[in-house]
């Protein structure tokens, strides 16, 4: 596997975890899955969010950190490695919260 989104993703449920209702995070956000602020449709999760799936949840994740892969790009002075690249998505260097 050399696809750094699939190396950030990888890291991300592993430390991130996953659950599939609503919870407040330790940052005072309400998030779901891994992590995720926003739903599939862009609306903002709440208290009142329904439950996702399993590959739900790993799609919002997917979609963010597909987003912010020219974020990173443009971050970084210098070319990364895709290991390096990936623990940086993976680290939360994130101009806005997912």
């Amino acid at each position: 596997m050399d696809d750094p989104i699939l190396i950030a993703a990888s890291l991300a449920r592993r430390f991130e975890g996953l659950c599939l209702r609503p919870y407040v995070c330790p940052a005072g956000y309400w998030t779901i899955g891994y992590g995720s602020r926003w739903l599939a449709n862009g609306a903002a999760v709440c208290g009142r969010t329904a439950p996702i799936t399993a590959a739900e949840a790993d799609n919002l994740l997917l979609t963010a950190l597909r987003g912010l892969q020219p974020e990173i790009h443009k971050l970084a002075c210098v070319s990364l490695p895709v290991v390096a690249s990936a623990s940086s998505v993976a680290k939360g260097i994130r101009p806005s919260g997912f």
